[in-house]
């Protein structure tokens, strides 16, 4: 279903030109060292659209030493479904939006990249609190709150 989705949802139309027919926010952070690097597309189990779950589309791209860009893209059909799901990342600002895309992350998607460099700085109980909100997204709905679970500082 997946495959299905994305094909009919992104590629057709990225084929066919019809870019109106994905909608996208977009967030440029500045001011900081590349932390993680994603590209995915993930499931909102719980919103249901037309005919199956909405999905999204996740890209975290660290563009220069001090630039990443965010972007999460959405069929139209699903668009205003996905972002009232998604408001605790899109509409936060700051520290409190990197965290809240950092708990996507781990909640939501398969995999990303992380900065050697940070992970390198990070203590032994921050990486063992990741790991386990990581693990346990395969048998448990959602992950607690835990300052520990930031990526990207």
């Amino acid at each position: 279903m997946t495959f299905r989705y994305r094909h009919d949802g992104f590629d057709t139309h990225l084929l066919n030109q019809e870019f109106e027919k994905v909608e996208h926010d977009v967030f440029m952070w500045s001011g900081q060292r590349p932390a993680v690097a994603a590209s995915c597309l993930f499931s909102l189990d719980e919103v249901m659209g037309d005919e199956d779950v909405v999905r999204a589309i996740l890209n975290v791209v660290p563009l220069t030493e001090s630039e990443t860009v965010v972007i999460f893209s959405y069929s139209q059909p699903d668009a205003s479904r996905a972002r009232l799901a998604l408001d605790r990342v899109i509409s936060a600002e700051g520290f409190q939006q990197k965290y809240e895309l950092s708990k996507l992350l781990l909640e939501r998607t398969e995999n990303f990249a992380l900065s050697p460099v940070l992970v390198q700085s990070w203590d032994a109980d921050k990486i063992a609190a990741i790991k386990h909100a990581f693990v346990s997204t395969m048998f448990e709905n959602g992950i607690n709150d835990d300052a520990r679970l930031m990526l990207f500082n």
